[in-house]
């Protein structure tokens, strides 16, 4: 991507998390706040030593081909999520808010393929940037239809920066060497995502 797609990216990115912040502070009366919140989420490319030999090499990117970025999120229940911990099998990573039009949609595809693959290790990891706690998240997608995932919360918009998110609904599918092998900026269709993943297989 030359300068000035890339300057126009982060500045429709800017504009987004702009506009999350707004969706954060509307849906924290709806969905709650309480609890505590973690401190810090790293942002910064997974260590060497934690990526399979053959990934290793491939550069840090937030685009299929690159090597996804390190993130850390608290998770509801208890724990973080860090990718860099959790490679050597495949995980859907879905950015996500309370209020979101396509968002309901969205995680009951995801409750649907952690169903179909859940037996062959893969993991998908909701990450909400409402700026709610992922305990309160984690309900709130429930009540949508959503089901046993991993949900977390992006503190201080570390991760969505990190991945350049522009939109909501935006999905990644990480294979287990830590490489990106499917982007989409929006509501996935579910045909799609499903064969995203099985090309994450081993």
């Amino acid at each position: 991507m030359g300068y000035q797609g890339a300057h126009a990216r982060r500045s429709r990115a800017g504009v987004w998390l702009t506009g999350a912040l707004l969706v954060g502070a509307a849906t924290a009366a709806l969905v709650g706040r309480g609890g505590s919140e973690a401190t810090s989420a790293p942002g910064s490319p997974a260590p060497a030593s934690a990526v399979p030999t053959r990934a290793a090499s491939v550069p840090v990117g937030n685009e299929p081909g690159r090597r996804a970025p390190d993130l850390e999120v608290p998770l509801a229940g208890g724990g973080r999520f860090r990718l860099s911990s959790e490679l050597g099998r495949p995980i859907v990573i879905d950015f996500l808010a309370p209020g979101c039009i396509d968002c309901a949609g969205e995680v009951r595809t995801l409750t649907r393929m952690q169903e179909a693959f859940g037996d062959d290790g893969v993991a998908v990891l909701v990450v909400d940037v409402a700026g709610v706690t992922a305990e309160r998240a984690r309900s709130y997608y429930r009540s949508l239809g959503g089901g046993d995932l991993l949900y977390g919360e992006d503190v201080g918009f570390h991760a969505a920066r990190a991945y350049d998110v522009i939109a909501l609904s935006t999905t990644f599918v990480v294979d287990p060497g830590g490489v990106i092998v499917y982007r989409d900026d929006g509501p996935t269709p579910p045909e799609l995502l499903r064969a995203a993943i099985r090309r994450a297989l081993p």
